[in-house]
């Protein structure tokens, strides 16, 4: 993904399918204020989440999913995204634990985590977003992460089931 994207008033990024490689560039922070969807699954993109897309005030949805990203979940993802409605970050190799600042997105309504190799514990300030417009929360809750208000189990290879 060329970094000079970062300079452009993009308002919706897509790039699906299209088996780009390389990193996200930090510099996507630097996209227009007024975008609100970035949407680049489906490829095979590495490297970690940049925190600079935290800067984006206006995002609605964000799928990195379908990738090879590492790491771990950025917190900052909890701080500045508040209208956030979408985050899809499934089908990687992200690492660690689900951090308890997305509970700070008022606005989720579908949390996607799974096929990653997070562990731990789905935090509480995660599961009290239900009822308050979080309906769709999938994660590896069959072995890895224990999730006691995921909608969705899903296990590597098995696939998900269920847990409502």
């Amino acid at each position: 993904i060329p970094s000079e994207l970062g300079n452009t008033s993009l308002v919706f990024l897509v790039i699906s399918g299209e088996s780009i490689s390389g990193t996200i560039p930090s510099e996507l922070g630097m996209l227009s204020e007024e975008a609100s969807r970035i949407l680049l699954y489906n490829n095979q993109l590495s490297g970690t989440i940049p925190t600079e897309l935290t800067l984006f005030l206006n995002l609605e949805e964000v799928r990195l999913d379908k990738n090879n990203l590492t790491g771990t979940i950025p917190t900052e993802l909890g701080a500045g995204m508040l209208i956030m409605k979408t985050l899809n970050l499934s089908s990687n190799s992200l690492s660690g634990n689900v951090p308890s600042d997305l509970g700070r997105l008022t606005q989720l309504n579908r949390l996607l985590v799974h096929d990653n190799d997070l562990t731990g514990v789905m935090p509480q300030e995660v599961c009290i977003r239900f009822g308050f417009g979080l309906e769709d929360l999938i994660a590896d809750c069959v072995v890895e992460l224990e999730c006691e208000c995921c909608t969705e189990c899903c296990a590597d290879g098995a696939g998900c089931v269920s847990n409502i």
